[in-house]
């Protein structure tokens, strides 16, 4: 009876520190999400297991895994370097029909692996492939000539990404016209701002500085 009820405690705690972690597939996890998510079924096996382990020693570590998960999420939220850090960013692995060797051996990527994902993305030949980006989350994203390129992020939540701008190769000055007319005075102001070939735009404000979802 004793373990049944600890087992009950444990799969609904575990279940609302999931909740709180955030609405996520599997396959969708950052690394680091991931192993908070073993971490966590493994505390709570545990006592789950052996009744003769307080069941606090399975609770206290799973509030702390909990509050520091949090502590992180926040502060990934809040900066794009700690976000590059923690998750790392997108890497391109093959662009205008040729794979990008360098990247393959940086990211542990094998040809097996990248033919496999090409496949999954609707393509068997690489030089249909206009781009293929490595997600963070180890998802490849492929795009076909007859496809929208992949969009440049030059502003992310108020913050201007800098090296972004050689990429798209536009100017500073550029991108604060383009802001400027949808109503924002600075980067501060813009939640989102993509850029696309064609000198296409998405820009869309904060909304305690309004909001606007159309591009130009």
């Amino acid at each position: 009876m004793v373990s049944f009820v600890r087992t009950i405690i444990l799969y609904f705690l575990v279940i609302l520190v999931m909740r709180l972690m955030g609405k996520r597939q599997i396959g969708q996890l950052q690394p680091y999400e991931l192993v908070v998510a073993i971490m966590i079924s493994d505390l709570a096996s545990i006592p789950m297991q052996n009744t003769g382990i307080p069941l606090s020693s399975g609770i206290i570590p799973i509030l702390t895994i909990l509050a520091v998960q949090i502590f992180i999420s926040l502060v990934l939220f809040r900066s794009n370097r700690a976000r590059r850090i923690v998750s790392g960013a997108p890497v391109t692995m093959i662009k205008e029909g040729k794979i990008i060797e360098k990247n393959l051996k940086k990211e542990i990527f094998t040809l097996n692996d990248l033919l496999e994902a090409v496949r999954i993305g609707g393509f068997s030949d690489i030089s249909d492939v206009r781009e293929a980006v490595l997600e963070t989350n180890g998802e490849l994203s492929v795009y076909g000539y007859d496809m929208p390129a992949v969009p440049v992020n030059i502003i992310l939540d108020g913050k201007l990404i800098k090296n972004n701008l050689k990429i798209a190769g536009i100017s500073e000055e550029y991108v604060m016209e383009k802001i400027a007319s949808k109503g924002a005075d600075d980067a501060s102001q813009v939640l989102l701002c993509c850029y696309f070939e064609t000198d296409k735009w998405y820009i869309q404000l904060k909304e305690a500085g309004g909001k606007n979802d159309g591009s130009n």
